[in-house]
């Protein structure tokens, strides 16, 4: 989140010039006052926006300002972005670098500093807004994160995305869209594709009349003092400075509580001894590892569990793995297999067994609560099937949860101890699974796909809170209809927070948007934890009085400015920060 904006200046160059809110981005100023620049960049307000930044074409940016300034607490991930925008000749050897950054309570490393590329690529045609694809036409939309923006290269003749492959005799680009038309989930091999972003950031060409958008990642330590620390990003071409942006962080003297809501993701990935695949299934450990990695860094507490029960084996590995990574051991939301009822009306014992080998391996592990999937997305006469073989799990000690609609509490009731409701969110329908004990989580609001970070941001954050939602378990982290890299050989696009490479996963818009709602819910937490802390106390204190009066304006507002409410709270907060409970509260 930015936190203000100051008044745009000039580099330490005079033929390059920082863009100045209000003015053209085709009409740059250079410092001696000239149109003679050849190079200009745009901080954005907020990186987590509706509008897409395009490699052509005018920034579509609310507000914009010649420096980064950021708020965060110890051990928060907060993102900024800005805009390189070449006006004049092509710019070589591109290269970005950030300073340490350095106040009067310490120094922070640039090691905390993650630089990225947003790379624009092609897409089936209703990217950015829909996962459904009725037609092969193709779109550009900005997606990826990377390290090396000729990972992907464009064939713009063919509307089609070339993909670097690292092989032994070494670097060629293929055409994944076109490696196969089988409607079914390819596992690409991954001694064949060798798909491997950079470990560091490379230098890009910025061609003449380009725009290149960054992503800034700063992961605050945890042991950071509160304090305004402050450094620079150096933009170089072919070795020569050519600028420098600087860059702000304002570390708050608290730290966040964990979020009210429980965060979990469907994850269909499976632990083989194999060689590696590039899928949304077959996953080395080294693979699995890094994506579990990658999961709790975005706010995932809790991920599913796809590991068949058949091999107790490698689902002992894989909860072992979530253990390794922080994950919670609480409840197990398992899916290797569904409560079909046909099974348990033709091998009731079958289905027990199964169920049992599942608990104990559970509970070996530390989880306290297991609970099995039922029949997906059922509803009518299929739905109301499923009631006598829920009854029979709940008498070994299981639980139910299943993906469904509004509706689905008439026909089960209180058989279904957590529904994963799809699409907007219906306070009166979680109050509903409420009052016999239920939960409720959310889903497909929208369904992992949609490249649009900022809906991610608001639909599976705030919102989900205000409506009085359990939690959240979009579908999916990662799920191919055909290959992973190929948008346009299934029935729907290709659902993917994240894509996989050889040795870990590359992120996207839309993974950083959702990291944003979970950390708007744990600013919200954090704030409510504090208040509950001096309840006993300050009730009558002008900050208290405020600060519940705020929270109960969040229920009923529309939620769209988000970045003003994450810094309504933090102010609450900061105002909150000198009251005890341990000596008289005064106003």
């Amino acid at each position: 989140m930015i936190k203000g904006i100051r008044a745009a200046g000039t580099t330490t160059s005079g033929v390059f010039a920082i863009a100045v809110i209000g003015m053209s981005a085709t009409t740059p100023m250079a410092a001696d006052g000239t149109n003679n620049a050849r190079l200009v960049w745009t901080v954005l307000k907020s990186p987590i926006t509706n509008s897409m930044v395009l490699d052509r074409g005018n920034v579509q940016s609310p507000a914009s300002s010649s420096a980064i300034e950021l708020r965060a607490t110890p051990g928060e991930f907060e993102p900024a972005s800005f805009v390189i925008t070449s006006i004049q000749d092509d710019v070589p050897s591109l290269r970005i670098r950030s300073s340490d950054l350095v106040g009067d309570s310490g120094r922070i490393g640039s090691d905390t500093i993650d630089i990225r590329l947003v790379k624009v690529w092609y897409q089936a045609g209703t990217a950015w807004f829909d996962i459904k694809r009725s037609t092969n036409a193709s779109k550009l939309v900005p997606e990826l994160l990377v390290k090396d923006d000729d990972l992907i290269k464009l064939d713009k003749q063919n509307q089609t995305n070339l993909i670097r492959l690292s092989t032994v005799i070494g670097v060629q680009y293929v055409d994944v869209q076109h490696q196969s038309d089988d409607k079914k989930r390819i596992l690409l091999d991954a001694g064949r594709f060798p798909i491997l972003d950079a470990a560091t950031l490379q230098p890009f060409t910025l061609p003449s009349g380009s725009n290149k958008q960054v992503w800034v990642t700063i992961h605050v330590p945890e042991n950071a003092k509160a304090g305004t620390y402050l450094g620079t990003i150096t933009l170089s071409s072919n070795g020569t400075e050519v600028g420098t942006i600087p860059l702000s962080l304002e570390v708050l003297p608290f730290k966040l509580s964990d979020s009210a809501l429980e965060y979990s993701i469907y994850y269909r990935g499976l632990l083989v001894d194999a060689a590696p695949t590039l899928s949304s299934e077959n996953k080395t450990e080294q693979q699995m590892c890094a994506e579990f990695k990658n999961m709790k860094d975005h706010g995932i507490s809790n991920p599913t569990v796809y590991q068949y029960s058949s091999e107790s084996k490698e689902l002992e590995r894989v909860l072992e793995l979530r253990r390794k990574c922080g994950f919670s051991s609480k409840s197990l939301y398992y899916l290797g297999f569904f409560i079909d009822p046909k099974d348990f009306e033709s091998r009731p014992t079958t289905l027990q067994k199964r169920l049992l080998n599942v608990a104990a391996t559970a509970n070996a592990n530390d989880f306290t609560q297991i609970y099995f999937y039922g029949v997906d997305e059922a509803v009518g006469s299929e739905l109301l099937r499923q009631r006598a073989a829920w009854d029979f799990v709940h008498k070994q000690g299981g639980k139910i949860y299943v993906a469904g609609r509004t509706g689905t509490f008439n026909v089960v009731g209180g058989r279904l101890d957590m529904l994963v409701a799809a699409g907007a969110p219906v306070r009166s329908e979680a109050g509903r699974y409420h009052a016999v004990g239920g939960r409720i989580f959310s889903y497909a609001n929208p369904q992992v796909g949609v490249e649009n970070p900022f809906v991610f941001r608001k639909n599976y954050g705030l919102v989900l809170w205000q409506q009085d939602y359990d939690g959240a378990m979009p579908y999916a982290y990662q799920h191919s209809e055909g290959s992973p890299w190929n948008d346009f050989d299934g029935r729907y696009r290709d659902h993917m927070f994240t894509y996989p490479t050889l040795d870990g996963v590359i992120d996207t818009l839309a993974w950083e948007g959702f990291r944003e709602g979970v950390d708007d819910v744990r600013y919200l937490s954090t704030l409510m934890n504090r208040l509950n802390a001096l309840r006993p106390c300050a009730l009558a204190t002008t900050a208290f009085k405020a600060a519940e009066q705020h929270i109960s304006s969040l229920k009923v507002r529309t939620l769209d400015k988000l970045d003003d409410e994450r810094l309504a709270i933090i102010n609450l907060l900061l105002s909150l920060q000198n009251l005890r409970c341990d000596s008289r509260a005064s106003q």
